[in-house]
Order: structure tokens, then sequence, then C-alpha cells
């Protein structure tokens, strides 16, 4: 792995991790880490031990367990870092054809969350099965089966805990071979200091690079998992028939905000989206099942939340708007941000939705540096997220997510206290 020399002017103190997850995000004060301290903690990938039920790669570990402004040491874009290692379950009994996986000892689903309960796999390597995309800090219960019907007698059973190391990264396509849809993680789990709750729920909001649209991808005619036939310029998923299961069924997605502006919908060149009838074509067509929020956003991500950038172009205020509304209907749940890698714009968003949840300075800088994992064309530091800090402490609350209320109130966005309430109760664990 390339290292830059960007830290040399900070004292590396080199550390073994041990068996356990550090900086979970269960700290629920409103501090300041002290971003750019001049003593910096640095964990070596290769000395981490991957403690039992963690999901995540060494790499991923030993960056949860230095200090944040080390992110260029173990990411730097230019890879996809971002796909989950997964949850391994060995077999002692090889006859299995059928792996049961669920939260449940009795392996039932529950109507309101039927995609984060059971999962079904078929067993291919009779040692062991590979399972990605399961919560963090949850009980799971397997079996398998000698059949493809899980009516008869199980053939083995067993239990296992996963981690409470955060984030929980998401692989939706086999990321490591495509390298397309790539810096995908959910944003629940961490704490929140919102009195009355305890943490922001897991499989409700998710943030992403592009899932459709690339001049990389096949271009089909807007019909989802069908091979190209024609370059038209219209938008074509990225996914796979496997991806689109995972997104829509494993995930059970519903809604997705896309930040992208009109000009990078598709081509990302400059050229104008596509229109049909003379107007521009809906993206929600491109992945059937799932709402669209087209929330396109022009500013660039030091314009953002500053009135107009260099080019006169707005700031995003009425599309951030647009997000929010979107978040402020249940129904709309679970879902999904993004732009075209899932960084600037959705950075933003996201930062803004973390502060509005309680989350605290560190996990907010923290989940923003995550994208450095993902292929992103390029490294990202905290400066962008600095910006947006300044616009919000402006306002002068004692909190974060005060000032982020504030921002949301006031008449450049104009969120209302009942939506506000509503967005947090519906991604917040109440407190006991």
């Amino acid at each position: 792995m390339k290292r830059t020399n960007a830290f040399k002017i900070f004292s590396i103190i080199a550390v073994l991790a041990l068996a356990s997850c550090d900086k979970k995000g269960n700290d629920n004060t409103d501090n300041d880490p002290g971003y750019g301290v001049e003593e910096t903690v640095y964990v070596d990938p290769t000395q981490v031990v991957v403690p039992e039920g963690c999901f995540h790669t060494k790499t991923q570990l030993a960056f949860m367990q230095s200090s944040i402004d080390t992110v260029g040491l173990f990411a730097t874009g230019n890879e996809d870092l971002s796909n989950p290692a997964g949850n391994v379950i060995n077999f002692t009994k090889t006859g299995g054809v059928l792996l049961q996986v669920s939260t449940f000892n009795d392996f039932h689903e529950d109507d309101a969350t039927p995609y984060l309960d059971t999962r079904m796999f078929d067993i291919t390597d009779h040692e062991k099965a590979r399972v990605k995309n399961l919560l963090s800090d949850t009980t799971y219960y397997w079996r398998t089966f000698a059949d493809m019907a899980t009516d008869g007698e199980a053939l083995e059973t067993g239990s296992f805990k996963t981690c409470d190391c955060l984030p929980r990264f998401i692989d939706i396509d086999d990321i490591s071979s495509t390298k397309y849809v790539t810096n995908v993680r959910d944003m629940g789990g961490y704490a929140t200091y919102l009195p009355g709750y305890s943490k922001v729920k897991q499989g409700y909001i998710y943030r992403s690079g592009r899932m459709s649209g690339s001049t990389s991808a096949p271009r089909a005619e807007n019909t989802p998992n069908e091979r190209p036939v024609t370059d038209t310029g219209k938008p074509s998923m990225l996914m796979s028939e496997a991806g689109y299961d995972m997104l829509t069924k494993t995930l059970g997605i519903k809604g997705e905000i896309d930040l992208r502006n009109n000009k990078c919908k598709d081509n990302n060149d400059g050229s104008d989206y596509y229109v049909e009838n003379g107007n521009r074509a809906k993206y929600e067509d491109v992945i059937p099942g799932v709402k669209c929020c087209d929330a396109g956003i022009y500013a660039e991500k030091s314009a953002l939340l500053q009135g107009l950038d260099s080019k006169g172009l707005d700031s995003g205020y009425a599309q951030i708007k647009l997000a929010f509304d979107f978040y402020s209907d249940p129904n709309n749940y679970p879902n999904f941000v993004h732009c075209y890698i899932g960084t600037d714009r959705t950075g933003c968003v996201c930062y803004l939705l973390e502060c509005l949840l309680g989350v605290n300075d560190e996990m907010m800088y923290r989940d923003y540096l995550w994208s450095n994992f993902g292929l992103i064309g390029g490294t990202r530091d905290l400066s962008a997220i600095r910006t947006y800090e300044k616009v919000l402490k402006g306002y002068g609350k004692a909190t974060m997510a005060e000032n982020c209320e504030a921002l949301l109130k006031s008449d450049k966005i104009g969120i209302t206290d009942e939506q506000i309430k509503t967005i947090r109760d519906t991604l917040l664990v109440k407190a006991n």
C-alpha cells in the first residue's frame, strides 16, 4: 500500500492492535476530538487481530483503532477498500446444501423488517460459508439443510454475535470484481447525545456512490440487468440482477436521494441529461420499485451551505430541503443517498443528517473520511466538513444538533419542527 508523506509532521505511535474494536461511536458526547493534534496514533494493519464476529477487513479495523488524521496511510480513494470481509460460518457436517441465517432463534420473520431478519444461502463450500451485510452487534442463529427446503429437520445448527465495530460496510454487487458500486455503508449504529434516544437505527439509512449511469458502465435501453444494445445516452444500472436483489430484497431499499445534477446523471462529461418527449427522463425508472428524490445539487463542495460559488451556482439549499422533506416521510425507509462517488455532495447531506441525529463530532468526521476507502478517484480530508461546521456554529447554539436544527428551520431551507421530530423518531432508538 502506498503511504504518503503527508503525516511526517506528526509523531507517529505504532500500536499493536488487539482483538477488539475501538472508536465505535459509543461515546455520546458532543466534544471535538481535537483533529490535527501533534501526536498521532497509527495501527499497522498487519498487526491487527480480527475479533470474533467481525466483518471488517484488517485495514478497516486498523483505521478504526487509529487517529483520524492517519486516513491517508490506509486509503487514498484510488482503489476499492470498502468491501466488507463478511462473517464466516464454519460447518462440521458436510452434507448441507442450504444455509439459513436469522436474527430469531425460531427463524421466523417480522413483517415490519423482513429484510433484516432471515436470509437463505446456497452452500457451495461444504466447510464454511461467508455471509455479508449482517447487522453489527447482533446475535444470529444459523442452520443447514440437506435439501433446498427448510421444512425438514436441520442438519446442523449454531449461533454467533457480530462485532460492534462501525461503520457497517455493505457489499451491493461484489465490489471487489465490478469496481462499479462502491463506497456503500450504513449510517446507523452510532450513539446519540440527544435526550430520550440512545443510538441511530441500523438498516434505515445508507450512503453510497452511484448505482446507475456512468461512462464506464454499459448503456442499455433503460431496462435493468440487460446487456447493452445501443448507446442511447440513457442511464443504465451498474448492478447485476444479484446486486439489484441485494438492494431491494435483502436491504429492502424503498427510497433513493440522487444528488447528481443533470450534467452528471449519466455521462458525467458535461453533456446534457437525455430527454424524452421534450422532458428530462425520470430517474426512478432505472431502479424499479425504488422511489427517487431527484435533488440534484450543482454547487462544488466548498460552496455548499455558503451561498453562491465562484460560478454563481446555487448552493443547494433548495435541494437540501428536498432531501430532508424526503427523510421526513417514514414511508421512504430504508433509503440511500448518493451523488456520483458518494463523497462530497453526499458528505454534506450526511453530515447535516448526522448532526441532526446527535452523532458526536469524531464519528461524523470519521464517517466522511471513510469515503477514502471507496473507489472515488482521489483523497478527501476534513476541509469541507470544517467549512460546514463553521456555517452551523454560526447559529450560536450549544450543540451541533441544535445548530443544524436552526439551519434546517431557517428561511434558507424551511424544514418544520414536526418534520425534525419525525426524522428523529424514525431514525433513532428510544432510550430505555
